[in-house]
């Protein structure tokens, strides 16, 4: 993690049931709220608590977003395995 000027902490507790209570302030920072649904991704050294908008679009950035009319991923990637399947039972 890289500090810069917007990175704050505060204390938490995880209670007997094992539930991370989260601050308000924590809450608040990130834009969410009580009954809010959030990802919790884990390093395996810490935890980070995004949410469910947060996730999408940093997800997107990775695959890009997809656009009405353009191929699916999925789509090209299943035609490249059958012509690959077609091609192997040929030889």
């Amino acid at each position: 993690m890289t500090m810069n000027e917007t990175n704050q902490s505060w204390p938490a507790h995880i209670d007997a049931s094992g539930r991370l209570l989260i601050p308000a302030e924590a809450r608040h920072a990130i834009g969410c709220d009580r009954g809010t649904d959030v990802v919790v991704e884990s390093d395996g050294d810490s935890l980070r608590v995004l949410t469910l908008d947060q996730f999408t679009k940093e997800v997107q950035g990775l695959f890009g977003v997809w656009k009405p009319g353009e191929p699916l991923m999925s789509e090209q990637l299943i035609r490249e395995r059958k012509k690959e399947a077609e091609r192997e039972r040929r030889s």
